[in-house]
């Protein structure tokens, strides 16, 4: 929406969005300055790795046009987080979605698909932090995925070459009771 004013000061033709203080105004103010002003906390990451906004998208009203207003419960998310703030590389995305999509995850390849471990997890009904510990151990999958970890643990140890099997226990004699 375009709404044509007057400055008051200069008498010039002055387009506004009407959507200053809004979320997605402050997403896309957020989205400027952590690309372009190194006294931005949040310059390291983006701005200082050579991550920049489109051309097009130094206009909000072109960056609405290209991206609608932000749903509730949302932030602005770059799906190749290695490029540009751009048309196509964008969308609005929950929290849950935004920590899977972060460089410091590690992507695994299984079946024909390639995710990242707390998805894994998820996918096989597994707490992440067993699938980071097993994945840290050096396990890979499909091994990785197992739900049964005791079977595996006790496997590998008997691989060990310095360790024995544990001794079969006898069987109790049939007068003996628990």
């Amino acid at each position: 929406m375009t709404i044509i004013n007057r400055d008051p000061v200069t008498g010039k033709i002055a387009r506004v969005h009407g959507m200053e203080g809004t979320p997605t105004y402050n997403s896309w103010i957020s989205m400027i300055s952590r690309c372009t002003k190194p006294s931005n906390p949040s310059y390291r990451w983006y701005g200082a790795r050579g991550i920049s906004v489109c051309g097009s998208w130094r206009t909000f009203a072109n960056f609405l046009a290209d991206m609608g207003v932000k749903p509730e419960g949302t932030s602005l998310d770059r799906i190749d987080s290695n490029r540009n703030y751009e048309p196509g590389n964008c969308r609005w995305l929950d929290s849950r979605g935004q920590h899977r999509n972060k460089r410091s995850n590690v992507l695994v390849a299984h079946d024909g698909l390639t995710m990242c471990l707390s998805a894994w997890a998820e996918r096989f009904g597994l707490q992440q932090a067993t699938v980071q510990q097993r994945y840290k151990a050096g396990w890979r999958p499909p091994e990785l995925f197992l739900p049964n970890i005791q079977s595996l643990a006790i496997k590998k140890s008997w691989a060990s070459p310095n360790r024995r099997p544990p001794r079969k226990r006898r069987p109790l004699p049939a007068n003996v009771t628990n």
